[in-house]
């Protein structure tokens, strides 16, 4: 049987996902709704999508996009090849189950994380005692059993343009067997330590350059610009700024919505020199995308945070606290070399 190269994100309860990961040989979804269901994982793989619109419409009352994230997840087959990006680089990993399983099958696997952490099962699914008040539900429900191939490849290092471009995907996953010729370029690169030394060399040399020009002739609000014309040169269908003072609760400075995949980034955007302290910015962000009204209104989207500071780093900060938020802490330099891959054309209304 062919063998299929997918991509799958860590992005969801990332504090305990990764250790499984890392740990344990386990990568994890959420969609814990769906544990309990009857055969849920066998139909799936055997009946054709018209099973998984019926039974997301059934648990749901609705039909989101993010339910083939699911499908996908399952679809995997042993043999398989999944990339997982990390912050800077991407490892490989191969499927070795038959079939994915449910998070509370791991019960005993994983239960030394499971105490450290205060978590267990209820009912098959994956909750965290909350200081005397009711369970929390952490929502990871389906898992697959893997082994690594390759762990830490720097993607400036050894991914090329397609393969960069593809690892940038925001969605859960995607199934790329078209870039298996990529992959192996890129793992052999690693393995033989042969690095793609152009472009990382030129983008290490030019990124600083830009990112200096940034600090020195921008503001804040040109900052704020420059964020929301980065994301309409990714092919955003809108970018707004909201205006400061209709903010009630929360902050976002920069909104870009891409209705193609259903994706909304919220971005907080911190115009500093030195180091940035990501405590503020993070809750703003994450107030803001928890309001009620912004819920009800996104429903149907997948919702990205972000915070962008034009600063060299962020100051130290509780690493569990934003892995758990789920939002994405972004450095000037990263950025500026963001920005670079895109290209500078349309920078000039800044």
């Amino acid at each position: 049987m062919k063998k299929n190269y997918w991509m799958h994100r860590i992005s969801h309860h990332a504090n305990i996902s990764r250790p499984l990961l890392r740990d344990y040989g386990y990568l994890s979804i959420g969609f814990s709704d769906f544990v309990g269901v009857e055969n849920f994982i066998d139909n799936i793989i055997n009946k054709d999508n018209n099973y998984l619109d019926q039974i997301t419409k059934k648990v749901w009352g609705k039909k989101p996009r993010i339910r083939k994230n699911l499908s996908r997840f399952i679809k995997m087959a042993k043999g398989d090849w999944v990339l997982v990006p990390g912050r800077g680089d991407f490892s490989i990993y191969e499927i070795e189950d038959e079939k994915a399983a449910v998070i509370s099958a791991l019960d005993n696997v994983f239960k030394k994380e499971y105490d450290r952490k205060g978590l267990k099962i209820i009912d098959s699914k994956l909750y965290k005692a909350n200081e005397g008040i009711k369970e929390r539900l952490i929502d990871l429900g389906f898992v697959r059993k893997v082994k690594p191939i390759e762990v830490g490849i720097s993607r400036k290092k050894y991914a090329d343009a397609s393969l960069t471009k593809r690892l940038k995907f925001r969605g859960t996953n995607a199934k790329i067997s078209d870039l298996a010729n990529n992959i192996k370029d890129a793992q052999n690169a690693f393995l033989q330590n042969s690095p793609i030394n152009l472009h990382s060399q030129i983008e290490e040399v030019i990124s600083e350059k830009v990112l200096n020009i940034i600090r020195t002739k921008l503001n804040p609000d040109k900052w704020e610009a420059l964020i929301k014309t980065y994301f309409e040169k990714c092919g955003a269908d809108s970018v707004e700024i909201p205006p400061k003072k209709n903010r009630n609760k929360g902050d976002a400075d920069v909104i870009s919505v891409f209705e193609k995949i259903k994706t909304i980034v919220y971005v907080q955007a911190k115009f500093h020199d030195k180091d940035t302290k990501p405590a503020e910015a993070v809750r703003q962000v994450y107030e803001f995308v928890n309001n009620f009204d912004i819920q009800e209104k996104n429903e149907e989207y997948s919702i990205i945070k972000w915070v962008i500071t034009s600063a060299d780093s962020f100051a130290e900060h509780d690493k569990d606290e934003i892995l758990e938020k789920n939002i994405k802490l972004i450095t000037g330099k990263e950025f500026t070399q963001m920005l670079l891959d895109l290209g500078i054309s349309g920078l000039s209304g800044i």
